[in-house]
């Protein structure tokens, strides 16, 4: 793999610009993509998976004030989808991989829909083709539990449409207050054939035939479908899905009540020879 992006938000190397909320990691500059009326500027703080400090981000009851929808988004843009390097249809594998912890006091979802850590994005208004994402919970104590979401040609683009869900063999919840590592190697495809896959370790080294989460099968959209092939009944029917995706982390959720913090550390992407 050739490493391309490594964050470790150490010291001085991060800052968060007040207008507009982009990070800045040595020298370079990942964007804030936000939906809803986002109140709590993200922060560097004290605090990292093996590294001094982290990211904290912090979605308030506030933010459902805007428009959009319905949902509420504070994502940083860690690989472009105009990048010649993001996920694209050929033969190459890309790795993401990236740390989380949850506050000590967060209250898991007990309703709504999709609600995403991180995701890969292939342009609106497609529902992203792969996104880590938590399932609702009986009650806000529970720890709440995680699966991947697919979506592809055969569940077709619209974010509402029924998913693949692939779930981890072991490590199935995030306990509040304690750091996971995931390790995502994903091929993406829409041709039956050629073989999508994901492969994902938590908290342990990418060795194979040792994955957490394995799926095979199609991942994301064929880009010359449209808006209306892949589902959709209103809204710009002619619309395409882009080429390549775009890869994001942060939450992303429905309007709720309840106030929810995260925090992201050691960040990277690296795509296959």
């Amino acid at each position: 793999m050739r490493n391309l992006v490594s964050i470790d938000f150490t010291g001085s190397n991060a800052s968060i610009a007040k207008k507009g909320w982009n990070l800045s990691y040595d020298g370079k500059d990942y964007a804030c993509v936000t939906k809803g009326a986002p109140t709590v500027i993200p922060a560097i703080v004290p605090g990292g998976y093996h590294s001094p400090d982290s990211l904290q981000i912090t979605l308030a009851p506030t933010s459902g004030t805007g428009p959009d929808h319905g949902r509420d988004k504070i994502n940083y843009c860690i690989v472009s989808g105009h990048s010649p390097n993001a996920p694209t249809f050929d033969d190459r594998t890309t790795q993401f991989a990236f740390a989380i912890k949850l506050e000590r006091s967060f209250q898991a979802p007990v309703s709504g829909s999709g609600y995403v850590l991180a995701q890969w994005w292939q342009g609106a208004p497609f529902g992203p083709p792969l996104a880590l994402q938590l399932l609702n919970s009986v009650h806000p104590e529970d720890d709440p539990r995680i699966v991947f979401a697919i979506h592809n040609d055969q569940t077709g683009g619209n974010p509402s449409a029924k998913v693949v869900y692939a779930y981890p063999k072991v490590v199935c919840e995030l306990v509040r207050g304690r750091w996971y590592y995931f390790i995502c190697r994903v091929k993406v495809s829409y041709d039956a054939r050629v073989e999508g896959r994901l492969e994902v370790w938590i908290n342990r080294d990418p060795v194979p035939g040792e994955q957490d989460v394995l799926s095979t099968g199609n991942i994301g959209y064929n880009p010359r479908l449209t808006a209306a092939q892949l589902g959709f009944t209103n809204g710009d029917l002619t619309a395409h899905p882009n080429p390549r995706m775009q890869i994001e982390v942060g939450p992303y959720r429905d309007r709720m009540t309840t106030t929810q913090t995260f925090y992201y550390d050691h960040i990277s992407y690296a795509i296959s020879q």
